[in-house]
């Protein structure tokens, strides 16, 4: 039963982990100004966020066929026994410290962003682009650890 749900967390922490050199990639583009190369990394972000939104659905799915309904993964993980528990706990473990790293480069990004709103913006408009700011895209990983903790 719980092979499925180690394959949910298997496969979002493969997303989160895969997705780090994009993140550092984007805040390399916005530290040295290459406005396309930092469009490339949002859209690319956006496919990321939909994947993540499409595992977290699964899981939810899962939760509740399995009487798991409100449940964090640390109380799914306590009450399960045997190698699925320490599979588990260290998929848990993964989890978080991926989305930890993702969130670092991203907040850094973002924030650098917001330092460089008008040099970005400025060359965004000269490329026909588009603007940044309180409106740029991030994945929440906050929440997500917030849901499996």
């Amino acid at each position: 039963m719980m092979e499925e749900l180690i394959r949910i967390l298997t496969d979002t922490t493969k997303v989160l982990n895969d997705s780090l050199p994009l993140e550092k990639e984007k805040l390399k583009a916005v530290q040295e100004d290459r406005i396309s190369a930092l469009e490339e990394c949002m859209m690319k972000e956006q496919a990321i966020a939909l994947k993540m939104k499409g595992l977290e659905q699964k899981r939810e799915t899962f939760m509740e066929e399995h009487g798991y309904s409100g449940m964090t993964l640390k109380e799914i993980i306590e009450k399960t026994e045997g190698d699925d528990r320490s599979k588990m706990q260290a998929l848990l473990d993964e989890i978080v410290l991926a989305a930890q790293n993702f969130s670092s480069y991203n907040d850094e990004a973002m924030k650098l962003i917001q330092l460089k709103q008008h040099t970005l913006e400025k060359a965004s408009l000269a490329d026909g682009g588009r603007t940044y700011g309180k409106d740029a895209q991030s994945i929440e990983t906050d929440h997500l650890l917030s849901r499996l903790l």
